[in-house]
């Protein structure tokens, strides 16, 4: 089921992960997630995509926590922060974010593990 169908029946989607249990991050998911055993290729291009965000100065954490909040169906989005001080990580003023994720993002949005 997509979010919206979940949205008909009345049922809120909430985003648990919006940077993919460490996936969009600088320095990468952890050894136990498990797109690093079921689709290596995920955290590769995960990894590439935070290499050209950085080229760019942009924070590949900030573009997937501002995607996540966007999207329409979720009716909320859990976020946790590893370091003290990264309450206040997202800001909208960074709107050149935007212009990156198209470029990584539309080949990966339907993967599942199968978990």
């Amino acid at each position: 089921m997509q979010a919206i169908d979940w949205v008909i029946l009345g049922v809120g989607v909430i985003n648990a992960s919006p940077i993919s249990m460490g996936l969009l991050t600088n320095r990468g998911p952890p050894d136990w997630h498990p797109a690093v055993k079921f689709t290596p290729c995920i955290p590769d291009a995960c990894s590439q995509a935070a290499k050209y965000c950085e080229e760019r100065g942009v924070d590949i954490s900030r573009l997937a926590l501002h995607f996540s909040l966007e999207l329409p169906d979720c009716a909320t989005c859990l976020v946790s922060a590893r370091l003290s001080g990264q309450e206040n990580y997202f800001d909208p003023s960074q709107a050149h974010t935007l212009m990156i994720r198209a470029s990584f993002t539309s080949e990966y949005l339907s993967t599942q593990w199968g978990l």
